[in-house]
C-alpha cells in the first residue's frame, strides 16, 4: 500500500449460522480490531504501514467466525488472512 490517505479496518464476525454472523464482542478477541487494521500516515513505513504483517484472534465460543479488511482507497491492494483452528485454545462450553 502507498496510499498515505488510505485506511485499513479489520472486522471480525462470530455467529452459529453464517447469514447471521454480528460484530465479536472484544472480549472474545486477542488483540484488537483497529491494531489489526492499517491507519491512514504521513509517509508509509515498511514493516509498520506497508509492507506489514497484522494479527488477531478469536477465543468466543461460536461455531462460526470470519474477518474481514475494508479499504478507504479503491487501488488494487492485495490482502490476505490465513485462519488457523487451535481446538486447545476454545473455551470449554
Amino acid at each position: 500500500m502507498t496510499a498515505t490517505a488510505a485506511v485499513y479496518t479489520a472486522t471480525v464476525k462470530e455467529g452459529d449460522v453464517t447469514g447471521t454472523m454480528t460484530s465479536a464482542a472484544d472480549a472474545d478477541l486477542i488483540g484488537t480490531e483497529a491494531a489489526a487494521g492499517v491507519g491512514a500516515t504521513g509517509t508509509r513505513v515498511s514493516g509498520t504501514s506497508k509492507n506489514c504483517v497484522k494479527t488477531i484472534g478469536y477465543k468466543g465460543g461460536k461455531r462460526y467466525c470470519n474477518i474481514s479488511v475494508k479499504s478507504t482507497t479503491t487501488a488494487a491492494t492485495p490482502v490476505a488472512a490465513t485462519a488457523y483452528l487451535d481446538p486447545a485454545s476454545k473455551p470449554a462450553t
